[in-house]
């Protein structure tokens, strides 16, 4: 219907279409001397009518699915640029007091590293260009045979890699590891404030509890997640929890969460004999909250070569609410259609 260059803008109005009620996808990628862009995924809307209470709510839903889609390449973005600041050189890192003069028998009450990328760095062997500043601030620091505890403090001031936004904003981290042989235990308290990544901003917090690891067969007894007004630029998980529990190469995640769209309660189940396709299903049903969802097969692609990371590429979820019934069915071309 339409594909064209809309020149430098943000926006584009198009008009001519019929005022019928009818179902449209669209999406966008940007472009400069540089090339171009993916394209983004998948967005939806009804030209003219009125779609049902539950259709409105699905789209609310597929929207909070894309921003959890978003979360993967954000935290990777996210570890290559404290990578970059733990490895960098002199030139653009500094730290207080210098990291080769720490002494695991007397560990510094406070240590300040510090990355000033400036108006661009270039780290060895990467083409990557990196601007702006960050600050981690470790304290309370304690390192022995049979863990490690620490608190953490990370701000950061519009760090961006070739241009675009990879972190902003602020983040704490409460840990404490305790190892004895293979097995570990790990309690982890984060709070974000303001932090943004790519096109995701997060604030509130999490409470990791996993309370054995076994380390050398990569496998965890069950762990608890609570959340403690956790926000994303779209939804609000207010309290409650999350425990995953792992059978193999399966893993089930009990909810039981109050969020602004209502309660979440029941279990969910991914499949990840295929690390590059994990599948997601509900072996009970899932309330959410006034819906009860049936999620089967539905597949995610997270290989190197995926062309849809944000949107499931097959499978549906069986959507039921009070007096209607919707599926969505899932596409490989990064979009779904609503029966």
């Amino acid at each position: 219907i339409f594909n064209q260059n809309v020149g430098n803008n943000t926006s584009y109005n198009l008009t001519g279409l019929p005022n019928n009620g009818g179902d449209y996808f669209w999406m966008v990628r940007a472009g400069n001397s540089g090339g171009w862009s993916t394209w983004t995924g998948a967005r939806r809307f009804f030209n003219g009518g009125t779609s049902s209470g539950l259709t409105g709510d699905i789209e609310k839903y597929m929207a909070m699915v894309t921003s959890v889609g978003e979360l993967s390449p954000m935290i990777d973005e996210i570890s290559t640029v404290l990578g970059e600041i733990l490895n960098g050189d002199s030139s653009v890192v500094t730290s207080v007091p210098p990291l080769d003069t720490l002494d695991p028998e007397n560990l510094p009450s406070t240590l300040t590293i510090t990355a000033n990328f400036g108006s661009g760095y270039k780290p060895e062997g990467s083409t990557s260009v990196y601007t702006g500043t960050a600050v981690i601030t470790i304290t309370n620091l304690n390192v022995s045979d049979t863990g490690i505890s620490a608190d953490v403090a990370i701000t950061a001031t519009n760090v961006k890699r070739d241009g675009k936004l990879v972190l902003n904003g602020g983040m704490t981290l409460g840990l404490n590891i305790g190892v004895s042989g293979n097995n570990m235990t790990v309690i982890a308290n984060v709070n974000f404030s303001n932090l943004q990544s790519l096109d995701f901003q997060i604030n509130g917090g999490l409470l990791v509890n996993a309370p054995s690891v076994n380390i050398q067969a990569g496998t965890f007894s069950p762990m608890t997640i609570t959340f403690n007004q956790f926000k994303t630029k779209d939804f609000l998980f207010s309290s409650g929890t999350v425990k995953l529990t792992q059978n193999g190469q399966k893993y089930d995640a009990l909810f039981n969460l109050a969020t602004d769209q209502g309660l979440v309660t029941g279990l969910a189940r991914v499949d990840n004999s295929n690390p590059d396709k994990p599948v997601i299903s509900t072996p009970t049903t899932l309330a959410a909250g006034k819906y009860i969802l049936d999620i089967n097969n539905v597949i995610m692609d997270s290989s190197d070569v995926a062309t849809c990371s944000k949107l499931p590429i097959s499978g549906n979820i069986v959507i039921t609410g009070s007096s209607e019934t919707k599926t969505i069915t899932f596409n490989n071309n990064c979009t779904y259609t609503i029966n």
